[in-house]
């Protein structure tokens, strides 16, 4: 059977206070990293491939654009721009789905 185990001591905390070193939230996941691999992958659609290639395949979610520039991958920086609507062009991003290598 397997079980989960809390290990505190090492658990790491992004916002300790600089006096004591203590956590100064509540949160007990060090989570920056996970939300903003949520948003690439399917908010702007950079979705990397094992053989090395990357598919930009957004799932809709009622925005009106979205610009993830300079996203390193594989020695290139990646620039994945898409638009649906006029709010996205007063933000410099062209309608429809542009990327960039």
């Amino acid at each position: 059977m397997a079980t989960m185990r809390r290990d505190d001591e090492h658990e790491v905390d992004p916002n300790p206070d600089p006096i004591t070193g203590e956590p100064l939230s509540g949160f007990r996941d060090y989570m920056h990293s996970w939300w903003i691999d949520l948003f690439l992958r399917y908010v702007a659609g950079m979705r990397p491939q094992e053989d090395g290639l990357f598919e930009v395949a957004p799932i809709p979610m009622g925005l009106d654009y979205c610009a993830a520039r300079g996203l390193p991958y594989r020695g290139h920086a990646i620039d994945i721009e898409w638009s649906v609507g006029a709010k996205g062009a007063a933000a410099g991003v062209e309608p429809g789905l542009t990327v960039r290598v």
